[in-house]
């Protein structure tokens, strides 16, 4: 925790100085912390700092602070220039994992913040999301991002995300709307791999990949059964080879996944298909 707090410490304090009670890091490191255990409200903060506060004070190794209201967190949160933060906050993320570990599955993915969204209905729309990086291993966010719809597209800063990331030899998760030429290429120049879903934004891929699929024997196969929430679920995985005519368009991309997931409620089947 001390290396957290010496981070959130470099954050810009936009207070003035007279009549603080409350670092801005001790906020800070409130807030991260309640959002970690699900105090998702002012509020909930607060009253988590309050019941948490002899706990915190021992990590945060400052015995006499006092734990912040909910206004007094919310003013503090409203002036906290974002960028600033999440540029810290990667800094101290990018010292959990090391460049050299070994291969680790990283999920990539964008969340739009519902109260950031204006002129909902007109041609200005504009909303923020964020761009996190989520390690499957050890459970950890490696980075984040802040993006605006009217100024960039998740596509970009993914693909700027890639090429400044110090980790290598890594697997990059990524949805449908990144299987793009380009990101791929920028994964490959970053020395890491990918799993991009595919769908039909990509219809040429898709089709040929389907009909393969549906006309070829896979050259691995694994199927299992799982029971969970009162219902029966039963997924086959199979791997199929890219033909050589679209590895010269979707360069090094090798072989590709057919995920067919059939459930006994309703007796639902689903397809889902994963270049790789």
């Amino acid at each position: 925790m001390s290396s957290l707090i010496s981070y959130l410490k470099q954050v810009k304090d936009w207070r003035d100085r007279s009549g603080q009670r409350h670092p801005l890091w001790w906020v800070l490191f409130i807030v991260i912390l309640g959002l970690m255990m699900g105090n998702l409200s002012y509020r909930d903060l607060a009253a988590f700092g309050k019941n948490k506060h002899y706990y915190l004070t021992r990590l945060g190794k400052s015995p006499k602070l006092k734990s912040p209201s909910y206004s007094t967190i919310r003013r503090a949160m409203m002036g906290v220039d974002n960028n600033d933060l999440i540029q810290v906050f990667n800094q101290w993320a990018a010292q959990l994992s090391s460049p050299d570990e070994l291969s680790n599955w990283i999920a990539i993915d964008g969340k739009s913040i519902k109260s950031t969204l204006t002129d909902t209905y007109g041609n200005k729309q504009n909303f923020a999301s964020i761009v996190s990086w989520f390690s499957q291993d050890n459970g950890l966010v490696l980075a984040l991002e802040k993006l605006e719809n009217k100024k960039t597209s998740e596509i970009y800063c993914v693909r700027e995300m890639v090429n400044n990331t110090p980790l290598s030899n890594q697997v990059l998760t990524l949805d449908a709307v990144h299987c793009q030429k380009e990101t791929i290429k920028t994964i490959n120049r970053s020395r890491n791999d990918y799993v991009i879903a595919v769908k039909k934004n990509q219809p040429k891929l898709y089709n040929r990949l389907e009909e393969i699929a549906h006309n070829q024997i896979s050259d691995q196969e694994d199927i299992r059964t799982e029971t969970s929430h009162g219902r029966q679920v039963t997924r086959t995985v199979s791997v199929f080879r890219i033909p050589e005519t679209l590895q010269e368009i979707w360069i090094s991309s090798q072989c590709f996944i057919k995920v067919e997931r059939k459930g006994t409620r309703k007796n639902s089947l689903i397809i889902k298909l994963f270049i790789i």
